[in-house]
């Protein structure tokens, strides 16, 4: 059987590359066990390696000509011939991954991120700005030292789960020769449609990555919260307004209100009194915060109560499980509306 030039030379250079993809899984390997395993009360980012396998000959041959490569010139400008793709369950830890990965090119001594390759081409968001066929992945390109042949160049493709099922449905090879379609350019209507079925099953795959994303926000939330009983401070910071209530009255020996709704008792709170509070709930409609206080009552913190200003992010304010000062805006039946403007509504 003949083979072409092309081939011939790619033959010569494919055990090169096979070390590099070596290295590279090794790498990767040790950096996703680390992942993989709880750190300071952080949940682990479960993730892992599945190598690719070096670029085909066909493959890169098609690369080539749509860059208009020839010979050696292949080899040196098309930087995912090495390849591994990490795999992780939602959407946050593919930052989280992709910021590891990058810490690690720092510290490690035969892996690091390419010195002479622009950051526009080393990191293509493909996330957050998905391709006009639907596909979607973060790519980073980083350098692994192969013994005997210095460094060289490598991709690593960050996706979801569902992300990396994208391809396994579509098929690599089959999307990556369907291109979008042109007006007059002779394509038939089966190829526009099946450029457009690929792009509708990324965008609802990815609407589902979102939902398992929510659905994971609020396991985390779960496990983060420690819910006290009535009546037990344990786990609220304590302050010298801080509500102590012994169970079923007041701060004074009163007996407490009844909840209209539970029947449970209800501290006689007042307006202007600063209390401490266990920040146990930030709804997804990111409205406000839900506070516990020490005795179990709940009461809302507002999102326009946290700053006094423009708040984007609750969570760069308040963090599930954090205790807080607040001071009692408004009693409404019993409903507790929180602020943290302390200074705003303090009584004395």
């Amino acid at each position: 059987m003949n083979t072409t030039p092309f081939e011939n030379l790619y033959q010569t250079k494919l055990p090169t590359y096979e070390g590099a993809q070596g290295v590279l899984v090794a790498h990767l390997d040790a950096i996703v066990k680390g992942l993989n395993t709880p750190k300071q009360g952080k949940p682990a980012i479960r993730c892992e390696v599945r190598s690719k396998g070096i670029k085909s000959a066909n493959s890169l041959l098609a690369k080539a000509k749509e860059k208009n490569l020839e010979g050696d010139q292949i080899f040196k400008e098309i930087h995912d011939i090495v390849r591994a793709t990490i795999v992780c369950n939602n959407l946050n830890e593919i930052e989280t991954i992709v910021q590891s990965l990058k810490a690690e090119a720092k510290k490690r001594k035969s892996f690091r991120i390419p010195r002479f390759i622009a950051k526009k081409i080393r990191e293509d968001d493909c996330v957050n700005n998905p391709r006009e066929n639907g596909y979607r992945a973060y790519h980073l390109l980083l350098e692994v030292d192969c013994p005997g042949h210095g460094w060289m160049v490598s991709e690593i493709q960050v996706k979801t789960l569902l992300q990396n099922s994208w391809g396994v449905l579509t098929h690599e090879d089959h999307y990556k020769s369907v291109q979008k379609p042109k007006e007059g350019d002779g394509t038939t209507f089966e190829e526009t449609l099946i450029h457009e079925l690929f792009k509708a099953l990324g965008d609802n795959l990815a609407a589902t990555d979102q939902i398992a994303q929510q659905i994971r926000n609020a396991i985390v939330r779960t496990e983060q919260v420690k819910w006290p009983d009535a009546g037990d401070t344990e786990g609220i910071a304590s302050t010298s307004n801080t509500v102590k209530a012994s169970k079923g009255k007041d701060t004074n020996g009163k007996p407490l209100l009844k909840d209209k709704v539970s029947g449970q008792p209800m501290p006689a709170y007042r307006e202007g009194q600063t209390v401490a509070g266990l920040v146990v709930h930030i709804p997804l409609e990111y409205y406000g915060a839900i506070v516990q206080l020490a005795d179990g009552t709940q009461g809302l913190c507002h999102i326009s109560e946290i700053t006094g200003q423009y708040v984007n992010r609750i969570e760069d304010h308040l963090q599930v499980g954090g205790s807080y000062d607040f001071v009692i805006k408004r009693v409404n039946g019993s409903k507790l509306e929180l602020s943290r403007l302390i200074s705003k509504y303090k009584k004395a």
